[in-house]
């Protein structure tokens, strides 16, 4: 075994000296470090955000279009149930009269 100075430590006495666990490895970093860590979930956090709503109002879009054209085609067909029936009730104007 080599001989130690005064204040040396051992490899072992080193390792054991580490921080362990998530808090102390977080306290060992600097300050610099933490606040880029900070900073980066931030901006992505921010930026999921924002696509998720992206997508969410462009979806909502989208449907509010597909039901308009949707509501169109049964006030079409409404509108033209309304018309056979008026034109079906009236005989004189109906191609389909009593014989």
């Amino acid at each position: 075994m080599p001989r130690l100075e005064e204040n040396e430590k051992s490899e072992t006495m080193v390792e054991i000296s580490k921080p362990h666990g998530v808090k102390n490895r977080w306290k060992a970093l600097g300050k610099g470090a933490q606040i880029g860590i900070i900073g980066g979930v931030a901006g992505f956090v921010i930026i999921a955000a924002c696509l998720i709503t992206f997508c969410c109002i462009k979806q909502r879009r989208a449907g509010r279009k597909e039901y308009a054209a949707y509501e169109a085609g049964v006030d079409k067909e409404a509108t033209d149930l309304l018309e056979r029936k008026a034109t079906w009730q009236n005989p004189r104007q109906s191609r389909y009269g009593r014989i």
